[in-house]
């Protein structure tokens, strides 16, 4: 094809296969410059390659022909999608959403109970304290020397507790958040980044904290990284 100037060029393809392309195109970070629904019941995704050409996905139901001729392109195109579409997803997105929605539902269960422990601990100190309450009453009565006196290292402990509950509930948010959004996120940049994340709590979990939180850690970030390495198939 010769073209002189910036030129517009649409590719036909499947209506289920237009959230893998949207995920693609925002995976690569290619902005989105349009998406439009026709008045037949097609839709399009507009954007620009390199060289400022205006490119187009479009699904069937642009024309006035969505009939026999366009069903029959369009069930020959599913039929082979998998094999000529680098877009396709070859993984069902519902599994790695339900891998995520675990995870984040884990680590959510994790924070909320550290959350909830730590506030029982404000009125009747008894779980994540020392066993010899003693070293709790020293703590009280034992600046914190960053602080130049102006905290103990109680209520520095009650803050640290406070904001590792915090961190881990937002793991858990954004987890949850990809879940349930997996089909317009860029799950190649999130799926690492909360394998990454979950790694260095199990890390944490197992030089600093006890069995239990490094259980739950492991199998939320195994959730994790399953989904990302099913993503990657």
């Amino acid at each position: 094809m010769d073209a002189i100037g910036a030129i517009h060029i649409a590719f036909g393809i499947a209506r289920c296969d237009l959230p893998a392309w949207e995920r693609w195109l925002q995976e690569q970070g290619i902005s989105i410059e349009l998406r439009k629904t026709w008045k037949y019941g097609g839709e399009a995704l507009y954007f620009r390659d390199p060289d400022g050409h205006l490119l187009e996905v479009v699904t069937p139901g642009v024309w006035n022909i969505y009939g026999p001729r366009v069903t029959t392109w369009h069930n020959s195109y599913s039929t082979n999608r998998e094999a000529n579409s680098p877009m396709s997803p070859k993984t069902s997105s519902p599994m790695i959403a339900t891998l995520l929605i675990l995870g984040g539902t884990v680590f959510g269960v994790l924070g909320a109970l550290h959350t909830v422990y730590t506030l029982l601990d404000l009125h009747n100190p008894r779980r994540l304290v020392p066993v010899d309450l003693s070293v709790a009453d020293a703590m009280a009565k034992s600046a914190l020397r960053l602080s130049g006196g102006r905290t103990d290292m109680w209520r520095a402990w009650i803050g640290f507790n406070f904001s590792h509950s915090l961190g881990v509930l937002l793991v858990a948010a954004l987890a949850l958040w990809a879940g349930f959004r997996i089909k317009t996120l860029p799950v190649g940049i999130i799926l690492p980044a909360l394998t990454l994340i979950g790694c260095v709590y199990e890390v944490l979990a197992l030089l600093y904290w006890f069995r239990i939180p490094a259980i739950g850690v492991a199998v939320g970030t195994g959730c994790f990284a399953t989904a990302w390495v099913l993503s990657l198939r």
